[in-house]
């Protein structure tokens, strides 16, 4: 894949998180106490993969560059 479309789906996807976090502490604060922990651990899952995911490509971007 393409650095350029990796970095978008990396970007909405980190969006996608944040906005599943707020709004999943909002509904703890406002007490809908299952829907807001099934946010916030979508909003975890989804932060941890990103990280991962570009430390990855981060690896392997420099692993192509010591081939060259």
């Amino acid at each position: 894949m393409d650095q350029n479309k990796k970095a978008t789906l990396y970007k909405y996807m980190l969006l996608v998180s944040t906005t599943c976090g707020v709004i999943g502490i909002y509904l703890l604060y406002k007490e809908f106490i299952i829907l807001g922990w099934i946010l916030i651990c979508i909003w975890a899952i989804l932060a941890t993969l990103v990280r991962v995911l570009i430390i990855l490509d981060k690896k392997n971007l420099q692993k192509n560059k010591r081939r060259l």
